[in-house]
This record gives structure tokens, sequence and C-alpha cells, in this order.
């Protein structure tokens, strides 16, 4: 992980995958994985969330994968079941991913809720799958996100923006916590971080 003036960098590595990598973070797969530095305050680089959340990052040259594991304390709150793109409110994360016609975005819940968007237009729809996994303390997710679904050719040009993110509810007198990968703001493309998509 580098840094380049405010804009985070990260290598994607890349790994052959056949089927879902599982939820277990620090085997298979995944220990070819790039982790993300700590997530930081959205808005606020310097500043640290009261709980990590933990994301990894790798691709087979289709699908880019990405593990979040979310601690949480106390009860988990989130909406069972909700209408395909009916926004996940509660604890949720965010992927936002730049394409040749703007940036994509995908949401999802614990329960694995999805919604998506080209920008801000949720009639916009991909093909990609979330599933989540709920354990003592925390809530694991994992997202396969095809590369073609936001029209990322990595062969033409392997540097993509994006941006990950999590909300997690507010609890007693503190507010919701939103924290992000480099600070970055949701919806805010120059704040946006680099992805480096390995091709070999």
């Amino acid at each position: 992980e580098a840094v380049s003036g405010t804009i985070a960098e990260q290598a994607v590595p890349k790994a052959e995958i056949r089927s879902f990598p599982g939820f277990d973070f620090t085997s298979g797969v995944w220990r070819k994985a790039a982790s993300l530095p700590p997530f930081r305050r959205m808005g606020a680089p310097l500043a640290v969330p009261p709980e990590a959340t933990d994301v990894k990052v790798v691709h087979n040259g289709e699908t880019l994968y990405v593990a979040f594991c979310c601690p949480f304390p106390g009860k988990l709150e989130a909406k069972e079941k909700l209408k395909h793109d009916e926004w996940p409110a509660g604890d949720h994360a965010e992927i936002f991913l730049a394409g040749k016609n703007g940036y994509y975005h995908f949401a999802f819940d614990c329960n694995g809720n999805r919604y998506d968007a080209r920008g801000t237009d949720s009639a916009w729809n991909a093909p990609w799958e979330v599933r989540t996994e709920k354990r003592s303390g925390e809530w694991r997710a994992v997202a396969a996100i095809p590369l073609k679904s936001f029209d990322a050719g990595i062969e033409q040009n392997n540097r993509i923006r994006g941006l990950f993110y999590r909300a997690r509810p507010s609890r007693g007198q503190e507010r919701t916590v939103h924290s992000s990968w480099g600070g970055g703001k949701v919806h805010s493309f120059d704040t946006f971080g680099e992805l480096v998509f390995a091709l070999e």
C-alpha cells in the first residue's frame, strides 16, 4: 500500500478462483489477497473509528472479490429482508468503482440485502453477488463483482479508482460511525483511492 498525495493506492493480486472463496479470511485464496490499511473516519483521514473494519481484495481476471470483516458492539441492527434495490440501512458496507461511464455503486448489509446503481441511478443493475455470515461480535461479507459489470477492461487500463466504506449505526450517545479506505467520501470521486490490478 502506498499513498500518492491524498489518494490511497492498493495493489490487487491475481489468483485462480473458481468458486466461492469462503469466510475464513486467513486461509485459501484470501492468503493471496491484499489487505487494505485500517479504515479512517470518512472525510477525516487521520481519525481512527472505534472499531476496525478489515477489507481484503483479490481478482481472477474476470471478477473482483472483496472481503469485509465488520466488528460490532452490542446488538446488530439491520432488516432481515428487503426488496431488491431497497436501501440497506443499519450496519452496512458500500463499494464504489469507476468505469468508462462514471462510477458504480454497490451496497449490502449483514443479511445480504443488496443495492446497486450507476452513480445515483438505481435503475441500473449488475450481475454481482454478495454472501454474508454473522459471528459473535462481527459480521463478514464476500462481494463478487464481475469486472465487465462496471465496464472495466484491466488489460487496457489496470488502474481503477474506487472506495470501500462502512456505516456502523449509532450506539448510546455516539452518532453513526462513517469510515472508509483512506478517509475517502462516498460519491466524491476525487477522494477515491486507486486499485492497481495485477495482470499476472
